[in-house]
Order: structure tokens, then C-alpha cells, then sequence
């Protein structure tokens, strides 16, 4: 039982969050565990303004009373078993609860702790089984996304940056001056700014963007702001003002255009997420210069203490450089480092040819020499008188090499 001065409210505590998506990831945590406690259920899939307001009381209510939160807690964890929700969303909700406890200093016990922790699912892997991205879906999706989505699209691809990062950032963070092109990337997931590259194919594709943005951007507002236009106070300089969740729902629908888009038969979610895209991105960058610099660039810590992010940009520059054909979707420059990649394995692959025949002939040459000897009292005389396996093949050696020393 919480002191009603001291209670810590579901609206409170949702708005006192770092962030929108952590506090929206909280929210649904401590609405869960309340429909456990008190059998309330939302009418829809989201809670309505008025539901969240009876939710926010609610939470007023549980902490006035005398409860036992990890028999609470145990029972909301059984309900999302039996609903066969994935083990990653039940451990995200729980974790949402029981934050909202602490805030209230609402402490668990050790032995409470172990409890909750024996009927949490095992595994907190998520269990989506996600498709992956190459050159031929990528090409595929490009004519069935509109032009904003296509500039977002290979901006994404070819940086490796987050989707609600470059949402957030500005034109006049592009840096087009020097090439490859630049982003300087302001809010990012870690909360530690920094900058990306874009090929010379996503910068033209942002520029056919720039060209119709304020006039797209117009004729949405008259349509009631359906494209839900995330608007800012005077001049919006944003790259893409769109809220997320309609970049979702256009990006759903170029998929299902394109007979790309698929749901997880057991978790239902989509299998070629927006979030897709840097995964290529890591491959891509991983085949040409290794997987350190392609987390390097992807905003991740390097295994070796972060050493890399010392790196100057002007080296990371050139490190990009490298990899812009093998970034790039739509132009013939990527077949041609397709090719140029194919053309040196199968050198490779020839070399090992040679070397292998090589060896080959050397046997055979060896093979005769031992033949042409059986009649002579020379090898097979040494043979004879009990010669090991090792000393007939250093024999064997001396001959080719003698041999081979006469035919010079």
C-alpha cells in the first residue's frame, strides 16, 4: 500500500519516461497487468483516451490497496502464456510492471524475485522468423513505393541508420559538399550523435524527394493530415515530417504490392520490417571491409572497447567508399562489383587448380622413377635392405629435384 501523496500514477509515470517509445513500452506493461488484476479488457486493439483514463485510476486503486505484487505479477505472466504471446513480449511487459513498482517502492523480496523468475518463459529470444533482404527483393519493392518511400527507403539501406533516427533529423544535417554524401545524425537510439553515409543513388533519390516535399507535404494537410504529418512550430526543416506509424502502414502496403509481404504463422508480426534494411546494410558492408567497421557504422560498440569510434571521418569516409557499389540497388555499378567479386574467386579458384595439378604431376614423376628402378640395384636394392617409409619418400624427392636440376 502506497501513501495516496506519494502515488505514482500510470499517466504520471508514462509521461516522466526518457522517451516516447519507453514510456509507450511501459504503458502497455501496466495496462496488462491491471486487465490481469481486475479482469478489464480494452474494447479494440488500443486503448482509448477514455480507457486510459479509467487505467490511470485503476493504478490509483492497486496501490492503495493492500496487494502482494509478485503474486500479481505471476498471475499476469501465466495469462499471457495461455494467450501464446511470444516470450520476448511477455519479459518487455513484465519488465514495463515492474518499473512502475519500483517508481511506488513497491520492492520485491528475493525469494518473490525467484518465484517470478521460475514461470517466466525460458527463452526471451524473439521468435519472429524474419525474412532477409538482397538486391532482387530490394528492386522488386522500389516501383511499388511512392517517392518519399523510396528516398527513405534507400537512405536507410545504404546508411544502415534506424528509421525513427533519420525521421528525427534535418536537412541541413546532410552534408552533400564532399562525397560520399554525409548525415549527421543528432537523436539517436544511444543517445550519442553521429554521422552516416548514403550512396550517390539514395542522395539523387533523395533530391527528386526535395523536389516535390513541400507540395506533397501541402496537399496531405488538405486532406486532413491524413499522412498524420508530425508538424513543428514555423519552418518544419525535417527530411521526412511523418509520423512513424504511417511510414509503417505505407511500407506494408508496398510490400503487399510487390507479393513480398508476409506474417510469422506464430507471432503474426511481418517478416520484412523497415528494420530489415540494416541488416542488409551489414551484410553489404561486412562482405567488402569486415564486420567491425560495418557495427562501426551501424552506431554499435566494437568487441574491442570501442576503439573503432576513434576512427576520423575522414577515414570512415573512405572506408564507405569502398562499399558504395555493393550498397547500391538500382544501377549497373552493382553488377559490375558483382562481377568483379565472381571473377575473383574463380581466380582464385584456378590458382588452387594449378596448385593442386601441380602436386598431382609430382607424384606421377615420382611414381615412374621408382618403376624405372625396379631392375637396378639402386632404389629397390636400398628397398631391399629395409628402407622406411619416410627415407623412400626423401628419396623420392632428392631424384625430382636432381631431375628437375638437369632438365634446367
Amino acid at each position: 500500500m502506497v501513501e495516496d501523496q506519494d502515488v505514482v500514477s500510470l499517466k504520471e509515470f508514462v509521461a516522466g519516461c526518457r522517451t516516447r517509445g519507453t514510456g509507450n513500452a511501459y504503458r502497455v506493461g501496466i495496462i496488462g497487468l491491471l486487465s490481469a488484476v481486475y479482469g478489464k479488457h480494452r474494447a479494440g486493439r488500443k486503448c482509448t483516451e477514455q480507457e486510459f483514463e479509467e487505467y490511470d485510476e485503476l493504478s490509483r486503486r492497486y496501490l492503495s490497496e493492500k496487494r502482494n505484487p509478485s503474486k500479481d505479477i505471476i498471475v499476469y505472466i501465466k495469462a499471457m502464456q495461455d494467450a501464446e504471446m511470444p516470450p520476448k513480449s511477455i519479459s518487455l511487459r513484465v519488465a514495463g510492471a515492474r518499473e512502475w513498482l519500483k517508481q511506488n517502492d513497491v520492492s520485491l523480496s528475493e525469494k518473490e524475485k525467484g518465484n517470478i523468475r521460475r514461470v517466466m518463459p525460458r527463452k526471451v529470444r524473439p521468435q519472429t522468423r524474419f525474412e532477409f533482404f538482397d538486391y532482387e527483393k530490394l528492386q522488386a519493392l522500389l516501383p511499388f513505393l511512392d517517392i518519399r518511400l523510396q528516398a527513405l527507403t534507400l537512405v536507410l539501406a545504404s546508411s544502415g541508420a534506424r528509421v525513427g533516427e533519420i525521421l528525427t533529423t534535418n536537412i541541413s544535417d546532410i552534408h552533400d559538399d564532399t562525397r560520399p554524401v554525409s548525415i549527421f545524425i543528432r537523436k539517436t537510439k544511444t543517445a550519442e550523435p553521429r554521422t552516416v553515409f548514403i550512396t550517390d543513388e539514395a542522395y539523387e533519390s533523395l533530391r527528386a524527394w526535395f523536389k516535390v516535399r513541400e507540395e506533397y507535404i501541402r496537399q496531405a494537410g488538405e486532406r486532413g493530415n491524413s499522412m498524420k504529418i508530425k508538424r513543428k512550430e514555423g519552418k518544419d526543416d525535417r527530411i521526412f515530417p511523418f509520423a512513424l506509424t504511417v511510414i509503417y502502414r505505407a511500407w506494408h502496403r508496398g510490400l503487399k504490392k510487390a507479393g513480398l509481404f508476409g506474417r510469422d504463422s506464430s507471432t503474426g508480426r511481418n517478416e520484412l520490417t523497415v528494420h530489415r534494411l540494416r541488416a542488409w546494410n551489414r551484410d553489404r558492408v561486412a562482405s567488402v571491409i569486415g564486420p567491425d567497421y560495418a557495427e562501426l557504422f551501424l552506431g554499435h560498440v566494437d568487441q574491442y572497447g570501442n576503439t573503432y569510434k576513434n576512427t576520423t571521418e575522414r577515414a570512415l569516409a573512405e572506408k564507405y567508399q569502398l562499399c558504395q557499389q555493393a550498397l547500391t540497388i538500382k544501377d549497373s555499378g552493382r553488377v559490375k562489383h558483382d562481377i568483379r567479386v565472381q571473377a575473383d574467386l574463380i581466380s582464385k579458384q584456378e590458382q588452387t587448380i594449378q596448385e593442386l595439378q601441380e602436386r598431382l604431376a609430382a607424384v606421377e614423376q615420382g611414381r615412374n622413377l621408382l618403376d624405372s628402378s625396379e631392375g637396378s640395384d639402386g632404389a629397390m636394392g636400398i628397398i631391399r635392405a629395409g628402407l622406411t617409409r619416410e627415407a623412400l619418400k626423401s628419396l623420392v624427392a632428392d631424384v625430382i629435384l636432381e631431375n628437375a636440376g638437369g632438365q634446367k
